[in-house]
């Protein structure tokens, strides 16, 4: 019998496509499980289980449970916070302030788990570190980008010290969460916004 050549098709290598998938499995169990479960009960195993991976698969991303959580709550706050691009700057800081305290508080809210993140990373500095590079880092720059864009439609002061601000929203937020003397909801959005551009925000028709 003769060779026949030219039709066999080579199949395209999936495996980056596949490992990639079963990373993103991984950290979509890692957010399930902080709405659903305890912070305690987001063990190594529950993550392998739902996301239906070896724990020697998690080890290959990351080098902790602590790292894992911390990624799923980066990714997390990231999908639910709105990042408003049009509108006053009240309301656009507004809408951010409510629906970052809505993923903190609200329906399978994320609050037990940063509160049992913030205590772990009290102890362990690569938890503290690992906290503060990655989702401490991307919710504070999120929020600058709503203030930079104040600053150059002209509603707010071009020398306003934007870290200050920041330190002072997510300061009430952590401090509420934290110690819970008062209740967390998104109806503080509001106040907060208007106490963060009391003194730094151009009144209507007073711009340069």
């Amino acid at each position: 019998m003769a060779e026949t050549r030219g039709t066999h098709t080579r199949r395209a290598h999936t495996g980056r496509r596949r490992n990639e998938a079963t990373r993103q499995a991984v950290l979509q169990a890692v957010r399930d499980l902080l709405h659903s479960v305890s912070y305690r009960e987001v063990t190594l195993d529950a993550i392998a289980r739902r996301a239906g991976a070896s724990r020697q698969t998690l080890y290959r991303w990351w080098p902790s449970r602590a790292a894992m959580v911390l990624d799923g709550l980066t990714a997390d706050a990231a999908e639910r916070v709105t990042i408003p691009e049009s509108g006053p700057l009240r309301d656009r800081l507004i809408q951010f302030l409510a629906s970052t305290i809505a993923g903190i508080v609200g329906p399978q809210g994320t609050g037990p788990a940063l509160r049992g993140l913030m205590a772990e990373a009290q102890l362990d500095p690569e938890i503290r570190t690992g906290l503060l590079q990655s989702f401490v880092s991307a919710r504070r720059q999120a929020l600058r980008e709503v203030l930079i864009t104040g600053q150059r439609s002209g509603e707010l002061r071009a020398e306003t010290d934007l870290d200050l601000l920041v330190d002072l929203a997510f300061g009430l937020i952590w401090y509420r969460l934290l110690v819970d003397h008062l209740p967390l909801h998104s109806d503080v959005a509001g106040g907060l916004a208007d106490k963060l551009l009391s003194d730094s925000h151009h009144p209507a028709g007073c711009r340069p």
